[in-house]
Order: structure tokens, then sequence, then C-alpha cells
């Protein structure tokens, strides 16, 4: 398949209203864009995140070489100070084919690039991981019923399908989680010449945490007023000012609310004011199950906060990259909430549950079976699928997916024994 190469707009520069979506900061060099693409409905399968056919969908990505010089620079800066610049998102435009081979867009959109240095962040001259805002260029404009979608590098997910089975383990346990899939993406460069498309190999397409999400889960989580994002070292103290609203009015009384609550609580039933108790148990037992050695129990890292009208808080997983590969200690958290005493035979109960909730042996099948369906190395397969763009420097060695494959199987098959012969010696 040829990529589409569309042209893309000059912008009209309008102030960014409360909970708008980023606007870009540059003008593209060239003059003409599609017009603004009718919203979709999902489909019943949702194609974004299907992993049961035999073909991946596709995007193709296109630039103007001044977005593209824009993102590199912020990039640089990026990568040389640890701190996010100002600006940073660029108009583009994205064509999406899903596997039956039909074809949504072109899509005018805004992007910028996630990660963060040294795990899984790369600049746009190598394998960029994108976050695509349907509706920034064209209000209500939605890919499927979706107004955001992330394309995941796989930069730090060596064994290929840690974050899909992490996530699909919690939404199987009926916890709301994030859907993940897989695509391939090739992105177009148009400048003063021809244009230039690159094929930047296998991805991973993940579901945004948004309002659609939060539709999505409405009857698990009540009508939500607020989320907020927590990275790394960000934890429920102080006042939590670390913590980024993703949704919501800019009203924090809510987490101001659990903060105070959890420095002050002596007993579950005053944490149950302000914390949905039950579902924190359970979020924390999954992360211990699923391994989530960059999550809040590990490395207060990679979490959302949903309140409800209620002003009753529901931790959400996030940043699963890294799962399904090394146990966790159960109680070895700096956390401030798995830490109040009250709450350790709780969690500990809940963890027990989750173990055996979980089908490990059917996982691991599906490990198999995702991992033939994406062709990429490993045992007794010899992979053709394409990882890296040809010349990067790549995060790793195809060589080294058969280990991490190995070392996923190992986790899957005993881990859970392991864990739960800790609870049982009170480890």
């Amino acid at each position: 398949m040829i990529a589409l190469l569309v042209p893309l707009a000059v912008l009209a520069c309008r102030p960014e209203a409360q909970g708008e979506p980023p606007r870009p900061t540059t003008e593209p060099s060239v003059t003409e864009a599609p017009s603004c693409v009718p919203s979709g409905t999902p489909l019943p399968d949702d194609w974004l995140f299907d992993v049961t056919g035999s073909t991946l969908p596709r995007f193709d990505v296109t630039l103007s070489a001044a977005a593209q010089e824009t993102l590199r620079i912020w990039g640089e800066e990026f990568t040389l100070t640890g701190e996010k610049p100002d600006g940073g998102v660029v108009e583009g435009v994205v064509t999406a084919t899903s596997p039956d081979g039909s074809q949504r867009g072109p899509y005018r959109v805004s992007l910028n690039l996630r990660g963060k240095p040294g795990s899984s962040f790369s600049p746009i001259d190598g394998k960029p991981y994108f976050h695509i805002q349907f509706d920034a260029m064209c209000p209500g404009q939605n890919l499927d019923g979706h107004h955001a979608l992330r394309l995941y590098n796989q930069w730090q997910d060596v064994g290929q399908v840690g974050r899909y089975l992490g996530y699909k383990v919690w939404r199987d346990r009926d916890y709301p989680a994030p859907r993940a899939g897989f695509g391939e993406v090739f992105m177009t460069v148009e400048g003063s010449g021809a244009p230039v498309t690159t094929s930047l190999g296998l991805y991973g397409t993940t579901e945004t945490l948004d309002e659609d999400f939060l539709a999505r889960w409405v009857d698990e989580l009540g009508r939500t007023t607020s989320l907020y994002e927590g990275e790394y070292g960000n934890d429920l103290v102080d006042g939590a000012s670390d913590l980024e609203e993703k949704v919501g009015n800019g009203d924090r009384t809510a987490l101001d609310a659990l903060v105070v609550a959890i420095e002050g609580a002596r007993t579950r039933a005053e944490l149950e004011e302000v914390l949905h108790v039950d579902r924190f148990l359970r979020y924390w037992a999954l992360e211990i199950a699923v391994g989530a050695r960059e999550g809040y129990a590990s490395q207060l890292n990679n979490y959302f906060l949903a309140f409800d009208d209620q002003g009753k808080a529901t931790f959400l997983p996030w940043g699963f990259d890294q799962v399904l590969y090394d146990e966790l200690p159960i109680d070895g958290t700096d956390a401030v909430i798995p830490g109040l005493p009250f709450l350790r035979e709780d969690l500990r109960a809940a963890l027990t549950t989750e173990l055996d909730a979980i089908p490990w042996q059917a996982l691991s099948g599906e490990q198999t079976r995702v991992l033939d369906l994406l062709d990429v190395p490993g045992e007794g397969r010899e992979g053709t699928r394409l990882l890296f763009p040809a010349g990067l420097s790549p995060a790793y060695q195809a060589s080294e997916i058969p280990s991490a494959e190995r070392n996923m199987r190992w986790y899957l098959d005993r881990a859970p024994a392991h864990l739960q012969s800790d609870l049982e010696l009170g480890l």
C-alpha cells in the first residue's frame, strides 16, 4: 500500500479554552489540508484494539518539514533537561486503515511526543511515541468514537505483549483499564522537495484515559467530575500538587480532601469517605499480580485518579510497558495508602483473591497466539515484522525478544504460586 500523502494547513491562532485539546504551536509550511471528517461511531469489534484476525491496522502520519523541525528541537531540549519545554504540539494528518482494508480519514489532527528520556521517549527522527488528538483542529471529530489515541513505540516492552496482556488481565477482572492492541505506522514528511515516507515498524495502540474512556466505564465509576495523572514520585502527600488534572474544571477540592483524609485516617471507615477502598485493594492487588514495576505501589508512578460526583476516588492503571516480567515484593512499597497499617490484612486478602481468579494458563496461551500474529522473532519464529526504522540505533536487538518471551512465560507459569507462598509465610 502506498502511504497517503496529504498537505497540511496553515493554522489560525485561537486562544486555548479550558479543557480544550492542546493547540499546535507552529504553522506548517504548506497550505492545503483535508476538511474535517464527520464524527464516527465505535464499531462492535473496535478494530483499533482487535487482535483476533490475521492483519494489523495501519496508521499513516503526515507532517510538514516545519512541524518535524519543531518536534526535533522540542525533543532535543526535553532530552537535555529532562523537563518538558513549552510547545511541542503540531498539526498533522493521520489516515487509519483497518485490518479489513477500509480507510478512515484523512484526519486533521494535533500530535505531540510522549514518554520520558531514558525510557519510552524517542525523538521524531527515531521511533517516536505519538499522542494523537483527533478533535483539536476539528471539534467533535473522532476516529470511530475515539477523540484521542496513543501510538506506543514498543520502546520498553521487549517481549512485545506485556502492555497488551497486562491491561487485559485488569479488564477481564472487570477493573477499568485501557484497551490495547497493535498496528504498523508510516510517517511521511512533506517539504520543498518530494515527500519522504518512512516505515516506523510495529507499534502498540493504546486507549487514552479521557472522557471517552470514562464514559465507557460509567457503570463502574459513576459520573466522573475530575481526573488526575500521577507520574514518577507523585504520591498523595503535601497537597499532591504535582498531580496533573486531565479532566475537570480546575477545582481540586476532592483531591485535597483525599490527601487530608489519608494523613489523618486511623480506620478504614474514615478512608472510605474519600476513597473507594474496595477498589483500591483490588487495584493494589492487581498491580502486584501482574508485576507492574513502574506503577503506583512500586514506584509512585503511572496511575490516574478519577473522582466521582460524591468526591470519592478510584485509582486507574497506566504505563504498562514493563509488566509480567519481575515479581514485586508484597510489602515493598513507599506508597502512602498501602502503608496504612489498618489496611494490611485487607490488602493481602485482596491479593489472594486476584491470584486465584486470574487465568494464568490461558494468558500463557494468549502470549503465544499474539506473538505469532505479530510475527516477531522468538521461540520457534523467525519473525519478519519490522521493529525499528532502518538505520536507527534500536532500544533493543531483535535477538533479545526470545529471552524476554521466556521470562514472561516463566512469570505466568510460576510467579502466582511464588506470591501465594509469600502470603502464606507472612512475607
